[in-house]
């Protein structure tokens, strides 16, 4: 007897549609050129007047499946990008500095997730989840994008063509599946930047003519005569609107002193045993490098211009002080350089 055996497979299951992402790319306008008044002021600084916006910034999926993740619409710093070592505190954020082209002068950025109010600074390689699990249905999300330029180092004075850069890509990466679609780019559109420094006008007496005095006036250690009061006056004209000035003074015959003792010149006939004082509001100036740098040693506070076409004067007073022997009476001569720092 001869039996037939029949061997059945079923099969059965779904076919599933491909993954599909669409994601916009679109560059954000810089609206008018941008300026900057170079000052000597802490690094990085705003060269922005304001955030440069886009909105509606669209990316879309379709076909991808749920799974046992979830998918996260991500935000990363366009390939190739540096970063500078700095960081930049603004409006109670922190941000990464993206590199321009140009050297000094870079960009931080923020994004919003749809309509939420909330602008999240970017860092680097930062995901925005937005939605959660996928499933069967399109994924969509609508961004929007703000990005404002810093000076990363001391500009110099002139115009600067910066040309347009990737501030990121974005796509979306679904867990499940370990794979990432997309992308598009954000721009930022070319700019122009202007830079310049405060043009400001100082004024200082040519000379300031102490009185003659008997030596024998200055007896007693440490002893002073002879107070002349001097102005210096700062104009800074109708282009600069807010300026806070700093002022070092200097010794010419000895630029190395940073005590309140101005040297004497060596000069025929001079005297010895003296030295000159510069005072202001009564107290003594010490003396620094002639340089406009930040923390400069004995760098004072000349005042602050809030308004276009603004002057300040400050007034001093100069006087002889007993100094060291040997005290020999004749001419006095003492110079000093006045360096202003605009921040």
């Amino acid at each position: 007897m001869r039996a037939l055996f029949i061997a059945c497979a079923l099969f059965s299951g779904n076919l599933l549609a491909a993954t599909s992402c669409t994601f916009d790319s679109v560059t954000i306008p810089i609206l008018g050129g941008l300026s900057l008044v170079a000052r000597e002021a802490a690094l990085p600084t705003m060269i922005s007047n304001s955030w440069h916006e886009i909105s509606g910034v669209k990316g879309s999926c379709a076909g991808a499946q749920a799974g046992t993740g979830s998918s996260y619409f991500t935000i990363i710093i366009r390939p190739g990008a540096t970063v500078t070592a700095q960081e930049f505190t603004f409006q109670g954020g922190v941000y990464k500095i993206i590199n321009t082209s140009i050297k000094g002068v870079g960009m931080i950025v923020a994004t919003q997730l749809r309509n939420s109010g909330y602008y999240r600074p970017l860092t680097l390689g930062e995901y925005v989840p937005d939605g959660g699990v996928v499933g069967v249905t399109p994924v969509d999300s609508m961004m929007s994008y703000r990005v404002r330029f810093v000076a990363t180092e001391i500009l110099q004075p002139g115009i600067i063509n910066i040309p347009a850069t990737i501030l990121v890509s974005h796509g979306i990466h679904i867990r499940f599946e370990s794979k990432y679609y997309g992308w598009g780019y954000i721009w930022a559109q070319a700019a122009t930047l202007n830079v310049t420094y405060p043009s400001c006008k100082l004024s200082v007496p040519g000379a300031v003519k102490l009185p003659k005095l008997d030596i024998g006036s200055l007896v007693n250690a440490k002893a002073t005569a002879g107070e002349t009061p001097f102005s210096i006056d700062l104009d800074c004209g109708a282009g600069t609107s807010s300026v806070s000035a700093k002022y070092t003074l200097t010794d010419i015959s000895f630029p190395t002193n940073t005590s309140s003792a101005l040297g004497l010149a060596k000069v025929p006939d001079s005297a010895s045993g003296f030295a000159i004082e510069v005072l202001e509001n009564g107290l003594p100036v010490g003396f620094g490098p002639d340089s406009s740098a930040i923390g400069t040693i004995n760098q004072r506070d000349f005042g602050n211009i809030t308004s276009a076409g603004g002057r300040l004067r400050k007034t001093f007073t100069a006087r002889y002080i007993r100094a060291t022997p040997p005290f020999v009476a004749g001419k006095v001569n003492a110079g000093m350089t006045i360096t202003m720092s605009y921040q």
